[in-house]
């Protein structure tokens, strides 16, 4: 199973490479309006979300229109195993972290996944079923274990594969949203 994902995530990479800047813009563009749009947003007040790297589906328009909204804005900072949820005021007092995404400083305000509205997940690839192909840290999957319910994985349409092996310990998305749907 590990090789299988290995390749998946080699493979994963190369196409990830090769997207072009004007389709993540488009495409971010469109998940975004999904995502302001939605009635899960407009209600939700503790927002959880990744810090989008450059080929990945943006986050920092759902940040921007969060702290404009006065929602709570939390973002992931991880440790040697763990990953927790900090609340950030905004984007100032973020430093590169373990794996060079941008985490919070301060690491006073913490919540639970449980006490989160939204977790906005992000993946190399996923299936419209819900199976979500990541790294391969486990960070997120041992962070939404049992909480997942209100986890959305960002996919862009072309990341998207129609088969990715799952081990007891990876959890399932209940939403996959790309820029169509």
């Amino acid at each position: 199973m590990n090789d299988i994902k290995k390749n998946l995530r080699k493979i994963m990479l190369e196409r990830q490479k090769n997207l072009s800047e004007s389709y993540v813009e488009a495409a971010s563009r469109n998940i975004h309006e999904q995502i302001f749009s939605s009635e899960l947003f407009r209600n939700a007040e503790n927002i959880f979300t990744y810090i989008s790297t450059e080929k990945e589906p943006d986050t920092f328009a759902v940040i921007k229109k969060a702290f404009s909204e006065n929602k709570k804005i939390y973002v992931p900072k991880c440790t040697e195993n763990k990953m927790s949820a900090v609340r950030i005021y905004n984007m100032k007092n973020l430093t590169k972290g373990m794996f060079g995404i941008l985490e919070p400083e301060n690491c006073s305000e913490k919540i639970s996944a449980k006490e989160l509205d939204i977790i906005f997940v992000p993946c190399l690839s996923a299936c419209l079923s819900g199976k979500r192909l990541g790294h391969g840290r486990g960070y997120y999957d041992r962070f939404l274990s049992g909480h997942n319910e209100k986890a959305i994985c960002l996919c862009f349409r072309e990341m998207l594969c129609g088969e990715i092996p799952m081990t007891e310990n990876d959890v399932y998305m209940p939403l996959v949203l790309t820029e169509n749907f």
